[in-house]
């Protein structure tokens, strides 16, 4: 259902938050006060039904989990499906430094990939729409059921210049774009990128 961050390890008994009301057993509480603890933080939430516990154990999860458990790596491709892939989609190669390997014919990626609120983003389409606000393409529209809920979503304001966590207004901040408009919205000519109003004015011409 939810898609973290660890911000913080070995956090002391008082550090945590106080649950104590959501347990029956009070002494159970206390006890448990001498584990260990992380602090974690929301990054993506999802509802879908292909991430069910009986579709989980479909697909590389040996049983319910109990507590933390390490992912192989078919449990933890098939879960990437379905925790807003699309959303995660948005690095163009324009930002991405490159490193060669020893292979030769592969290349490391390194990117400072910003972390995206996908409350926000489908906040955003419900209130704006699923289409391209600059060239108008809905994907729907062209390509049926396969394009449907399919959108990148731009940050007015691109996170990289913030450079630093603030909460998002998905009416104001965020606007609903094709992936080949929002490639062109993070191209540059001569160090600058045009902005929603300046593409679309690009496009209808």
């Amino acid at each position: 259902m939810y898609k973290t961050v660890v911000e913080k390890v070995k956090l002391t008994k008082e550090e945590i938050v106080d649950d104590s009301q959501f347990w029956h057993k009070k002494e159970e509480y206390l006890n448990s006060l001498n584990g260990h603890y992380i602090r974690i933080r929301l990054i993506e939430r999802t509802n879908s039904d292909e991430l069910r516990l009986t579709k989980l154990l479909e697909n590389g999860l040996n049983s319910a989990p109990q507590g933390s458990i390490k992912l192989n790596i078919t449990l933890k491709n098939y879960i990437d499906k379905y925790v807003d892939v699309i959303y995660f989609d948005n690095i163009f190669p324009e930002s991405l430094e490159t490193q060669s390997c020893f292979e030769g014919a592969k290349i490391t990626i390194s990117v400072n990939k910003y972390e995206r609120s996908s409350i926000a983003r489908n906040q955003c389409i419900d209130f704006h729409g699923c289409y391209c606000h600059a060239c108008n393409l809905d994907f729907k529209k062209v390509y049926g059921e396969l394009g449907n809920n399919f959108i990148h979503v731009h940050h007015l304001k691109p996170l990289h210049e913030i450079n630093r966590e603030y909460v998002v207004d998905p009416i104001i901040d965020l606007i609903p774009v094709c992936p080949n408009c929002h490639a062109m919205l993070h191209r540059k000519i001569n160090g600058l990128s045009l902005n929603i109003d300046q593409l679309k004015d690009l496009v209808n011409k």
